[in-house]
């Protein structure tokens, strides 16, 4: 199955998919995550056009970085 640009669903849930690294259709929710750390998220991505997988990680914020941050604004 190809996916085009054109295919992208216009409903409003998802105006701002992420998209696959491989072939850009759309991707709502990842297939596996886990904390590595407390401040550090894996995610693990399959994509259901191509069959892509690929990882993400995120890595939070501390309270102290968030503090200053608010004190500095």
């Amino acid at each position: 199955m190809s996916y085009h640009a054109e295919d992208v669903p216009t409903n409003v849930d998802l105006r701002n998919p992420n998209p696959c690294a491989q072939c850009g259709a759309p991707l709502i929710a990842a297939t596996w995550s886990e904390h590595l750390s407390k401040r550090c998220i894996r995610y693990v991505w399959e994509c259901d056009a191509c069959g892509y997988e690929f990882e993400t990680a995120v890595y939070l914020r501390t309270e102290a970085v968030g503090e200053r941050r608010r004190r500095a604004a």
